[in-house]
């Protein structure tokens, strides 16, 4: 498994409760309820920052059902292949340490 959460939106509503004040980088995974997914790394924000803007202003410009965050800090590192619409896409800072947990996406 991969260490992952809190939910950040549910049915389209951000998480109560959610952290405002540790500030971090962030990678999410959202889900529009339907068959669009979107997988990014945040800029430094709180979790409660990161939910409400998802909310408002979503990357792929369509309604956000669910919002998972999967992890932050030195743990948000996001590679997409050039075989990928939009990649290749390397974002690793620096001083991030490669991480051990990784998800992969293959078409069915």
């Amino acid at each position: 498994m991969i260490q992952a959460g809190p939910m950040l939106i549910e049915n389209g509503k951000p998480i109560g409760g959610l952290e405002t004040q540790k500030v971090s980088a962030r990678t999410v995974i959202l889900w529009d309820g339907g068959t669009r997914w979107w997988i990014g790394c945040s800029s430094g924000c709180t979790l409660a920052e990161l939910a409400k803007t998802l909310v408002t202003a979503a990357p792929g410009g369509w309604p956000i059902k669910q919002a998972l965050n999967f992890d932050g800090g030195r743990s948000s590192d996001l590679w997409i292949s050039e075989s990928i619409p939009g990649g290749p896409i390397s974002r690793r800072p620096l001083w991030n340490k490669p991480v051990r947990n990784f998800l992969v996406l293959v078409t069915k």
